[in-house]
C-alpha cells in the first residue's frame, strides 16, 4: 500500500484518537449489553428497565458519534474553496480519497461489522444466518455513513456542516409531515395502513438506501476526484429527492409472500364452509380522518368455519361485499383485517386438539372476534337499514394450526434451541397462589432471512411484524392438565444496532388462577413437581378463499339498535312513586300514552322484574282497546306482560303484523292458536339466524313437523342461546338425527368465556357422549347453588345416563374416581369404566 496514504491514514487516527476512542467504547458497550448476563437479572425490574434504557440509547450515541467524526475526518483535507492547505502539498486526489476509504472503511464499516458478527456468532446464531445478514449491515451502515460524508465532501469546515444538516434535518422533516399530512387529507386510513405495512416499508427502507449508496458514492468520488462542487450538488439534489420520494412513495413489496393456497394433503379449500353468526354482530360509527368526509357506519359478524378439523383455526384476512337491493341499488366495500389479537375460540379448539386428552386451564382466556362485513355512508344506513338485501361475502381466510414445537423442563437453565434462535430458563418463581416463568430469548429479524430469519420481539415491535403465534403453556402430564399463561410480559428488547437483527428478549410468563373459573385451584409445589413448559407455535399453511351468499340480509339487525341507557337505582318497584301515576276517568288516548309511558320509563330504573309486580295490573287497566299502545315503544317486559292477558281475537291482525320485530309475542299466538296462519313468518325469522329466539318459537316450528325445517332447526341449536330448551323442543321430532348438532354446539361453548352457555349446554352433551361435558356436570353438581336451574335439569338427565348403581349424589365422587377411565357406551348409551 501506498506510504502516503499510510502516513495519512495514521495523521487522522492520532488527529482523531479523542472521539475515536469514544467510538470504540460505543460498540463495546453495545456487544457487552447484548452478550452478557441479562438471563442472570431477568428477575430484577430496575436491571431490566436500566437495559431498555441502554438499548435504546447506544444506537442513537453511536450515531451521533458518526455523525461528529466522519466531518472532522473529511475536513482535516477539505475539499471545497482554494484556501486548503493540502492543495499546496504533494498530495493527489486519489491519494486523499484512498486514505479517507482506508480510515471509513476499516474503523466506521469493518469494526463495528466484525463486532457485531461476533456477538451473532455468541449467540449461536447459525453461519447462513449470519452470512444473510453481512449484506444487510453493509448496506445500512454504508448509506449512514455516506449521507453524512455527502454534506462534508460539500462544506468547508465543521461549522458549515452543521448549520446545513440541521437544514436539511428540518427540510426533511417538514416534508415527511407534508406527506403524512396530505395522506390524512387525500389518502385516508385505506392510505395509512397501506404505508405502514412491514415488507412495503421494509422495502421502501431498502431501495432508499440502494439509492443513497448509488448517488452519495457518486457524489464523494466526483467532489475528491474532480472538486467540481457545482455538479456534486446537483447529484446530491437528484439522489436526495429520489431516496425521499422511494422512501414514501415506493409501492413494490418485495417481502410480501404469495398467498398460496394450502397443499391439499394437509387441508382441502372445498372442504371448508364459512356463514355469517347473526347472534353475533355490531355495529357502529366508522372513523373519519376528516370532519368533511360524510359519516359512515361500519357492521361487524362473526364469520363461523365448519367443516376442517379441530385442529385448524381460519382466520378471516380480507372480506370484499357486495350487497345487492331490489331497486337496483349496490352496496360494496373492502375491507383488510389483522385476527391475531389474543386467543380466540377457535384457538382453544386447536389447543384442546393438540394436547387431546388433557384438561384445559383457565378458559376464559381467548376472546370473541368479530370480522368486519360492509360499511356504508350514514345516508345509505338510514335509508336501506331495515330493508333486505342479498349479501355476497368474498372472503380471503388464512388457514393454520398449532405444533408442539418444545417440551422444556421446567427448571432454571433448561434450554431450548431452533436454529438461530435460543431460549434459557432464567428462574421460576414461586408465588402465593401459582407462579412465574422467565425466559431469555434470543433471535434474529433479517431482512434477507425469509419467514424463518425474520421476527419481531421486544419494545417497539408489533404484533403485526410476528410471522407466527408462538406461546407458552404448563403441562401437568400425571394430572393431564394444561396451564394457559394470563399474562405475557416482555421487557425491551436489546439489538446490535440500531435495527433488531439480534433481539435479545426476556419473558415474563405469570401462571396465575383465573378469580371466577379457577377459583380454588393452586399451582403449588406437587402441581409443579410433574409439569414441564411447552412451547406452541402456530403453524400457517395457507389461505382459501370462499363466497358466503345471505338472502334477505338486513343492515339494522335487531342487536344494532341503540338502546337507551338508564341507570339502575333501585331493586324494585317503588310503592310511592307508582300511587302518583294515576289514569284519568274516561281517558283521551294521549292520556293513556301518558300513563304508559310513565310506568315504562320508571320500571327502567328497576334492577329487579316479577310478574307480580303492580306495574302490571296497572297496564292492564288501559283495557284491550288500547293494547297498541303497549307495543309502541318495543319490547317491554310488565307491557308484553300485560298485552298476554289482553289480547284477543280482535287484536289477532296486530299481533300477528308485530310478530317478526317483537319474538316474545309468540306465546300470544300460541295461546290464540293462530300458529298455523303464522308458520311462514315462523320459518323466515329462524331462517335468519336470529340471536334469540324464544323456545315457544322454536317449539312452535317444530310441531310442525316438516323436514324441510330440520336443518334450521340444527343450526339453531348450534348458534342460538338457550340450547337446553331448544334441544328439548326438537329432540323428538321424527328422522331428526341430532349428534352432529350436538358435537358442533358443544365445540361452541365448551369455553364459552361467560360460561352460562356452557352450563346449559352441559346437560344435552352428556346424552351423547361428551367427557369433557361430563366433566363441567360434577362440577356443577359440588357446586349447585350457582346455578339451580340447570341443576336440576342436570338431576333429570343422568339417571338414565350412569351405570347401575351409580345415583346423582354418588356420581361427583364417582367420576373423580374413575375420570381416567370412563367412556360412553354407544350401545348402551350409557357411561361406564373400563374397556
Amino acid at each position: 500500500m501506498n506510504s502516503l496514504v499510510m502516513h495519512l491514514f495514521k495523521k487522522d487516527v492520532r488527529h482523531l484518537r479523542g472521539i475515536l476512542l469514544v467510538w470504540v467504547l460505543l460498540i463495546a458497550s453495545q456487544a457487552i449489553l447484548v452478550g452478557s448476563g441479562i438471563s442472570a437479572s431477568a428477575d430484577d425490574m430496575a436491571t431490566m428497565v436500566t437495559f431498555q434504557v441502554l438499548s435504546a440509547v447506544l444506537p442513537v450515541l453511536k450515531i451521533i458519534a458518526a455523525i461528529v467524526l466522519i466531518p472532522l475526518l473529511i475536513h482535516g483535507e477539505p475539499l471545497t474553496g482554494t484556501t486548503a492547505f493540502w492543495l499546496s502539498r504533494p498530495l493527489s486526489r486519489k491519494t486523499i480519497l484512498a486514505a479517507k476509504g482506508l480510515f471509513i472503511g476499516l474503523l466506521l464499516i469493518l469494526f463495528p461489522l466484525l463486532v457485531e458478527v461476533g456477538i451473532f456468532a455468541g449467540n449461536g446464531v447459525l453461519v447462513c444466518h449470519i452470512l444473510l445478514a453481512i449484506p444487510e449491515i453493509l448496506i445500512g451502515d454504508t448509506a449512514l455513513i455516506l449521507q453524512v460524508m455527502v454534506l462534508a465532501v460539500l462544506t468547508r469546515n465543521f461549522a458549515r456542516f452543521a448549520i446545513a444538516g440541521v437544514v436539511i434535518y428540518i427540510a426533511i422533516m417538514m416534508l415527511s409531515v407534508a406527506v403524512y399530512i396530505s395522506r390524512l387529507y387525500f389518502g385516508g386510513m385505506d392510505s395509512m395502513l397501506f404505508a405502514s405495512e412491514p415488507g412495503l416499508v421494509a422495502s421502501r427502507g431498502l431501495v432508499a438506501h440502494l439509492l443513497v449508496l448509488l448517488f452519495g458514492l457518486a457524489v464523494v468520488l466526483n467532489q475528491y476526484l474532480t472538486r467540481k462542487t457545482g455538479r456534486s450538488i446537483i447529484l446530491a439534489v437528484v439522489g436526495f429527492a429520489l431516496q425521499f420520494a422511494c422512501s414514501q412513495l415506493w409501492g413494490i413489496n418485495f417481502f410480501a409472500e404469495e398467498k398460496a393456497a394450502p397443499d391439499a394433503s394437509i387441508v382441502r379449500c372445498e372442504e371448508l364452509e364459512l356463514s355469517l353468526d347473526q347472534s353475533h354482530r355490531s355495529s357502529s360509527d366508522e372513523f373519519q380522518m376528516r370532519r368533511t368526509e360524510s359519516p359512515r357506519k361500519e357492521f361487524s359478524m362473526r364469520i363461523e368455519a365448519e367443516g376442517l378439523g379441530d385442529e385448524y383455526v381460519v382466520r378471516p384476512t380480507e372480506t370484499i361485499a357486495r350487497l345487492d337491493y331490489a331497486d337496483g341499488v349496490v352496496l360494496t366495500s373492502t375491507n383488510r383485517i389483522n385476527n391475531r389479537f389474543g386467543l380466540r375460540d377457535q384457538d382453544m379448539r386447536a389447543l384442546a386438539a393438540l394436547f387431546a386428552g388433557y384438561e384445559v386451564l383457565n378458559r376464559s382466556s381467548y376472546v370473541w372476534q368479530s370480522t368486519k362485513i360492509i360499511s356504508v355512508s350514514t345516508e345509505q344506513y338510514f335509508k336501506y337499514g331495515r330493508m333486505e338485501g342479498t349479501l355476497s361475502l368474498d372472503v380471503e381466510a388464512e388457514i393454520s394450526g398449532y405444533r408442539v414445537a418444545a417440551e422444556i423442563p421446567l427448571q432454571e437453565g433448561a434450554r431450548y434451541s431452533s436454529g438461530s434462535e435460543h431460549l434459557v430458563v432464567s428462574r421460576i418463581m414461586k408465588q402465593s397462589s401459582g407462579c412465574t416463568v422467565i425466559l431469555r430469548e434470543s433471535k434474529v429479524n433479517l431482512l434477507f432471512g425469509g419467514r424463518e430469519a425474520r421476527s419481531c420481539s421486544g419494545s417497539g415491535c408489533s404484533s403485526r411484524n410476528d410471522e407466527a403465534k408462538v406461546f407458552y403453556v404448563l403441562r401437568n402430564q400425571a394430572r393431564g392438565q394444561i396451564y394457559l399463561p394470563q399474562t405475557d410480559r416482555q421487557f425491551g428488547g436489546l439489538c446490535a444496532g440500531g435495527k433488531q437483527r439480534l433481539s435479545v428478549t426476556p419473558l415474563r410468563l405469570v401462571f396465575e388462577p383465573n378469580q371466577i373459573e379457577d377459583s380454588g385451584f393452586i399451582v403449588d409445589d406437587a402441581w409443579l413437581q410433574d409439569a414441564d413448559l411447552v412451547r406452541v407455535e402456530e403453524e400457517p399453511y395457507g389461505y382459501c378463499r370462499k363466497t358466503i351468499e345471505v338472502e334477505g340480509f338486513q343492515l339494522e339487525g335487531r342487536s344494532s339498535r341503540p338502546r337507551r341507557y338508564v341507570e339502575k337505582t333501585r331493586e324494585g318497584p317503588d310503592p310511592e312513586i307508582l300511587a302518583t301515576i294515576v289514569l284519568p276517568e274516561n281517558p283521551t288516548r294521549e292520556d293513556v300514552i301518558d300513563y304508559v309511558k310513565e310506568i315504562l320509563t320508571d320500571s327502567d330504573c328497576q334492577r329487579r322484574y316479577s310478574s307480580r309486580d303492580p306495574q302490571v295490573d296497572m297496564l292492564v287497566a288501559v283495557g284491550p282497546e288500547n293494547l297498541d299502545v303497549l307495543l309502541m315503544d318495543g319490547y317491554q317486559y310488565y307491557a308484553f306482560l300485560a298485552v298476554k292477558q289482553l289480547a284477543g281475537p280482535e287484536h289477532k291482525e296486530l299481533i300477528i303484523a308485530q310478530l317478526p320485530d317483537y319474538h316474545n309475542l309468540i306465546d300470544v299466538v300460541v295461546g290464540q292458536g293462530w300458529v298455523d296462519e303464522v308458520s311462514d313468518t315462523l320459518v323466515a325469522e329462524l331462517k335468519k339466524d336470529p340471536e334469540n329466539l324464544p323456545t315457544a318459537w322454536i317449539k312452535a316450528v317444530a310441531d310442525l313437523k316438516d323436514p324441510a325445517t330440520y336443518d334450521d332447526l340444527k343450526r339453531y341449536l348450534i348458534r342460538g342461546n338457550g340450547r337446553s330448551g331448544t334441544y328439548g323442543a326438537i329432540k323428538d321430532l321424527p328422522g331428526i338425527d341430532l349428534q352432529d348438532a350436538v358435537d358442533q354446539a358443544w365445540r361452541r361453548v365448551r369455553y364459552d368465556a361467560h360460561d352460562y352457555q356452557k352450563r346449559d349446554m352441559v346437560s344435552v352433551a352428556i346424552q351423547y357422549g361428551h367427557l369433557d361435558a361430563l366433566s363441567e356436570a360434577a362440577a356443577m353438581l359440588d357446586d349447585e347453588d350457582q346455578d339451580r336451574y340447570r341443576v336440576r335439569v342436570l338431576r333429570k338427565v343422568l339417571p338414565e345416563l350412569l351405570p347401575e348403581g351409580v345415583s346423582v349424589e354418588d356420581f361427583p365422587d364417582w367420576y373423580r374416581g374413575n375420570k381416567d377411565s370412563i367412556r360412553f357406551d354407544e350401545a348402551t348409551r350409557r357411561y361406564v369404566v373400563g374397556e
